[in-house]
């Protein structure tokens, strides 16, 4: 993975991949961000406590993945259509965090894997940071 501070445009990626590069895109999975374009069309009942340190982000629910399922596809068909190779999830330990919501390590589990087949059936690659007790699983 490579960061230049570049936003995120298909020429900046091509110009990546010309130089050798793999381009990972950044997504929040496990939580809402005030800030982001799509932010009002999250479900209100899906959005948990604020996290400690960063100001205007709230845990998700996962355990409601009906919810959230199609935004977050929407976010990884943008980040395929730019060209991107890899998704790179973050927050994806809510389970063993204070989120406002009872999640468990087999919810964890679940909404990893669904992230993981939504990334690999549009042919990128995923991360998995945050969550290492689960890396074995």
């Amino acid at each position: 993975m490579w960061w230049m501070g570049l936003k995120l445009r298909r020429k900046n990626i091509e110009i990546l991949h010309r130089a050798g590069r793999k381009v990972i895109c950044y997504l929040n999975a496990g939580a809402w961000e005030d800030w982001r374009p799509d932010a009002s069309s999250y479900p209100v009942e899906i959005l948990g406590l604020l996290m400690r340190g960063w100001p205007g982000e709230r845990w998700l629910d996962i355990r409601r993945l009906d919810l959230p399922a199609s935004l977050i596809e929407a976010r990884m068909d943008m980040c395929h259509s730019k060209g991107c190779d890899g998704i790179d999830p973050d927050n994806v330990h809510g389970y063993t965090q204070l989120t406002g919501f009872e999640l468990s390590f087999n919810d964890q589990i679940c909404f990893n894997q669904f992230l993981a087949g939504v990334a690999h059936e549009r042919g990128m690659s995923i991360g998995l940071k945050n969550d290492l007790e689960q890396i074995d699983i």
